[in-house]
């Protein structure tokens, strides 16, 4: 699907993060690399191609349904899957709510190349507000009440947390209306190894606030680049 344009978000004044100098991470999703990544769907495949040959790929969805219950659930699937030698790559679609309304995130591991798609019909949106990363990159703060992240590390691999405001799971301890989101909470996916201890440029941040079914994908920049 196509991605929006750059977006810079200027924070003025970032109370919870007054101790610490902060990066303002852009939504820079039209410089993601030029690799033709494609995702076909049917109900229970997504058939993906422009992959490097038998390589890497990292790929995720998350799902929403409301059934005739009307309590909506959500599903999410993750895996690190290995490309063919012609550079394709074939994923079963585990859960039914991903069939329906869903948004995806693939990565070529090896190219750094990726893609967030949806099925036809889908209508994910993009948040307006961006994540900010701590000076010392040891933690992400969103400006959200809850999220679920991935941070993925090209060619490294990729990991996996949440975090609800005012929780265990949120860095900062506050109810204060969004979540800091500390890498010591990252669990690996698939073959990737323990960490990360830092973020580094590169790095791809994507996360996912599941009652607006709202989602945003940044890189980290170098040196600062985006600094407030």
């Amino acid at each position: 699907m196509p991605m929006s344009k750059a977006i810079r978000t200027h924070i003025s004044a970032v109370a919870p993060f007054a101790r610490l100098v902060v990066v303002v991470l852009s939504c820079l999703a039209a410089a993601a690399p030029a690799a033709a990544v494609t995702a076909t769907f049917t109900p229970k495949t997504i058939s993906i191609t422009g992959l490097s040959a038998s390589g890497r790929v990292f790929i995720c969805g998350y799902g929403s349904k409301t059934p005739l219950s009307g309590i909506e659930a959500w599903s999410r699937q993750s895996s690190i899957v290995r490309s063919t030698a012609a550079g394709t790559a074939d994923i079963s679609i585990e859960t039914a709510p991903l069939d329906l309304d869903s948004i995806w995130l693939i990565v070529d591991l090896s190219s750094g190349a990726y893609l967030v798609t949806a099925p036809p019909g889908g209508r994910p949106r993009q948040m307006t507000s961006s994540p900010l990363v701590a000076a010392d990159r040891r933690g992400v703060a969103f400006l959200r009440p809850g999220i679920d992240a991935m941070i993925v590390r090209p060619p490294l691999g990729a990991w996996s947390a949440n975090a609800v405001d005012g929780r265990a799971s949120d860095a900062d301890g506050r109810n204060d209306g969004r979540v800091t989101l500390g890498l010591g909470a990252l669990t690996p996916i698939g073959d990737t190894p323990h960490g990360p201890d830092v973020l580094v440029p590169g790095d791809l941040v994507f996360a996912i606030y599941q009652p607006w079914m709202e989602y945003v994908l940044v890189p980290v920049p170098a040196g600062g680049s985006g600094a407030h």
